[in-house]
């Protein structure tokens, strides 16, 4: 069963979550009672991280962000994995099982402080992690477009295949800054016609959501022209896209989160999206990346 809840306790952990922070949190709460919190959102090809903690209640003033009281068992394709081990260091279970494309994974947590008996303390998540999203033909050229300062810009050109059908394609475009040795979004430049129909900000900077539900299976080629200033400005011009494919839950946990954030909680009857079963909350769901570096 999934599940819209209100959860002013969780969102300093969500948040720190989305900066990949990785310390132990102050929480205060109106709960009455405890309950048990989950955490983890992973991707194909990486170990699981997983976050626990519990509600407070109104007498709680220092309760620990993740804690090392929890017992938390991997299951792939109803079949136990592991026994996941707590980090001191960085406060979090860590998996030595890497998420594997079209595979179903269930976490069952359970805080060792109480009874098995106890359901506050005791919750099971399960999700499957959906299919990769082809990424076909990429490459970059010079073009004979000009920007509105007269840079020459030069054109990046992909194709997205749905074959099997996306469910919540999403895309990140980077490219790379020698000065820092690492890549860094863009958000400057001109579409074609396709971007404009298919694609529109996400989140954060850089992200973009893909709308395909007109896409029947078809692959669609997209061109995005760059200026040469902006982003050759050492000689080297290198970018890498990122095609995700989100479960339904990631995207209903993003959007949500999204809404209340922007409402900076002042709105009582937003609701942040968890798929934790039992008499918890939190979110378990994944996504897979398709990575293509082009030059």
């Amino acid at each position: 069963m999934k599940t819209d809840i209100k959860i002013p306790i969780l969102f300093s952990i969500i948040i720190c979550l989305m900066h990949s922070c990785q310390r132990e949190i102050n929480l205060t709460s109106q709960f009455e009672e405890q309950k048990q919190v989950v955490n983890c959102l992973f991707e194909n090809g990486k170990n699981f991280y997983v976050y626990t903690s519990l509600t407070g209640t109104p007498t709680d003033t220092n309760l620990l962000g993740t804690n090392a009281n929890s017992v938390v068992i991997l299951y792939e394709n109803n079949l136990q994995k592991e026994i996941l081990p707590y980090s001191s260091n960085s406060a979090v279970y860590q998996s030595n099982t890497v998420a594997k494309i079209g595979n179903t994974y269930k976490l069952e947590v359970r805080d060792t402080r109480y009874q098995p008996s106890d359901k506050h303390y005791m919750v099971t998540a399960s999700t499957t992690l959906p299919d990769s999203i082809g990424l076909i033909n990429p490459y970059f050229k010079d073009s004979v477009m000009q920007d509105a300062f007269g840079n020459w810009m030069g054109k990046i050109h992909f194709e997205v295949a749905d074959k099997n059908g996306m469910v919540n394609p999403e895309l990140v475009i980077e490219y790379y800054d020698p000065q820092k040795s690492d890549y860094s979004p863009i958000s400057n430049f001109i579409p074609d016609n396709n971007w404009k129909k298919h694609a529109s900000a996400s989140i954060s900077s850089g992200t973009y959501t893909i709308n395909n539900s007109d896409w029947n299976g078809a692959t669609v080629a997209f061109d995005l022209f760059v200026s040469s200033i902006d982003y050759n400005a050492s000689g080297l011009t290198q970018f890498r896209l990122s095609l995700s494919n989100l479960s339904t839950d990631w995207r209903n946990y993003q959007t949500s989160l999204a809404a209340y954030l922007k409402a900076s909680g002042s709105d009582d009857q937003l609701k942040v999206h968890s798929n934790i079963l039992g008499e918890g909350y939190g979110i378990f769901a994944g996504k897979s990346i398709s990575r293509v570096v082009v030059k």
